[in-house]
C-alpha cells in the first residue's frame, strides 16, 4: 500500500478517502445500535479497547509507543492504519540485540 501511495498518490487518496468515510459511517452506525441496547456501555468499552489494541501492545512491549499511538489514533479507523500500527507494535525493529559472551579457560593440565 505504501508503494502505491508513493507511485500513484492521487489514486491512493481517491480510494483511501471514500473507504475511510464508509468505515466512519459503519462505525457510527454500530455505536448508535450498541448504545440503544441496555448493556450498550459495555459494548462500546469493548470496541474502544479493541481499537486501541496496537497502542496497548506497544506499551506492553515498550516498542515505538509514540509512533504506534499516533498512527492508531489518526489512521486506526481506516483498518489499514490499525493493521500498520499493530505491525509496528509487534515488530522487533529497533530492538537492541544482546549478545552474551562467555570466556571459558581450560583447567590446568594434570600432572
Amino acid at each position: 500500500m505504501d508503494a502505491m501511495r508513493r507511485s500513484h498518490p492521487v489514486l491512493f487518496w481517491t480510494l483511501a478517502v471514500p473507504l475511510g468515510l464508509i468505515a466512519v459511517f459503519i462505525a457510527f452506525s454500530i455505536f448508535v445500535a450498541i448504545a440503544d441496547h441496555p448493556s450498550g456501555g459495555i459494548g462500546i468499552i469493548v470496541i474502544l479497547a479493541a481499537y486501541w489494541v496496537p497502542t496497548i501492545v506497544a506499551v506492553i512491549r515498550h516498542r515505538q509507543i509514540g509512533t504506534v499511538a499516533v498512527i492508531n489514533g489518526l489512521l486506526g479507523w481506516t483498518f489499514v492504519g490499525w493493521v500498520v500500527a499493530l505491525a509496528i507494535a509487534c515488530s522487533d525493529r529497533g530492538r537492541p540485540h544482546v549478545v552474551e559472551v562467555h570466556h571459558v579457560t581450560k583447567p590446568p593440565a594434570a600432572g
